[in-house]
C-alpha cells in the first residue's frame, strides 16, 4: 500500500512540474514589452538593449503585430511583423519590427489585420550598408 502511494505522489509532482514547464513555455508579448529608450531618428547602439530584453533571446515567444506588406498574396514563408499598420520600415526605431521566418514547410497568406506570431526570440541585427533597420528576430515561428 505503502509503495502505491509513494507512486501516486511521484506522478502528481512530476505532472504539476510538466504543467508548469508547459505554462511558462511561451512568453507572451507586445512591442511595448521589447521598446527600447530611443527616438525614431536615433542611431541603434546595443548598449540601449535591457537585460529584460536579453533575457528573451532563445525563448518562445508570442507577439501581435502586423504583416509588412509583401510581393505575395500566398505562400508567404517570411515577412516583417510591425508594431501597428502605420510604420514606415527604415524610419521608424528598429525595436518596432520583428524579422519573421516561418517554420519549415509552413506559409500564410498575407493580411492586412493583426496576427499573432509564435516562435524562437532573437536579437540580431538586420542592417543595410550602415543603417540598422531591425534588430529582433523570430524563427521556428508559427501564425496563430
Amino acid at each position: 500500500m505503502k509503495s502505491i502511494f509513494s507512486a501516486t505522489a511521484v506522478f502528481l509532482i512530476a505532472s504539476s512540474a510538466l504543467c508548469a514547464t508547459a505554462a511558462e513555455s511561451t512568453k507572451s508579448l507586445t512591442f511595448d514589452d521589447v521598446k527600447l529608450d530611443m527616438k525614431n531618428e536615433e542611431k541603434y547602439r546595443p548598449e540601449l538593449l535591457t537585460d529584460k530584453v536579453k533575457a528573451l533571446a532563445g525563448k518562445t515567444v508570442s507577439i501581435k503585430g502586423f504583416m509588412s506588406p509583401s510581393f505575395k498574396a500566398d505562400g508567404i514563408t517570411q515577412f516583417v511583423l510591425m508594431r501597428n499598420s502605420s510604420c514606415r520600415f527604415g524610419r521608424d526605431a528598429p525595436h518596432h519590427f520583428v524579422r519573421i521566418k516561418l517554420a519549415e514547410g509552413d506559409s500564410v497568406k498575407f493580411q492586412i489585420t493583426p496576427l499573432t506570431v509564435e516562435g524562437r526570440f532573437k536579437i540580431e541585427e538586420f542592417k543595410l550598408g550602415k543603417k540598422v533597420f531591425a534588430i529582433y528576430r523570430m524563427t521556428t515561428a508559427e501564425v496563430k
